[in-house]
């Protein structure tokens, strides 16, 4: 997945930056450094893009867990909750009054 996003990065970064000297006047004057230094922008910036977008998936990821962890915790109190009251019930219905 990563490496899909990163190889459209490096195509995005060399297209922009082919555009970019196409449409200048002195298109022969700009130097490779310039093209490196704009690939370099243009991926450290998808990478702060690709960086936040896992982070926001992580967060969410981790809330459902919680969440669901929580659920079957309250299923688990009240199941036991249950089992507690129909034990207390048949000693109750057990005892013979006096």
């Amino acid at each position: 997945m990563f490496t899909t996003q990163f190889k459209s990065i490096i195509v995005a970064a060399a297209l922009t930056s082919t555009a970019t000297m196409a449409t200048t006047s002195e298109a022969q004057a700009v130097e490779l450094s310039d093209l490196t230094g704009q690939i370099e922008q243009v991926i450290s910036t998808q990478t702060q893009q690709m960086l936040q977008s896992a982070r926001q998936e992580l967060v969410l990821s981790l809330r459902l867990q919680v969440a669901e962890a929580m659920t079957d915790l309250e299923g688990q109190v009240a199941a036991s909750k249950s089992e507690e009251d129909a034990e207390e019930a048949v000693i109750l219905t057990t005892q013979k009054p006096e």
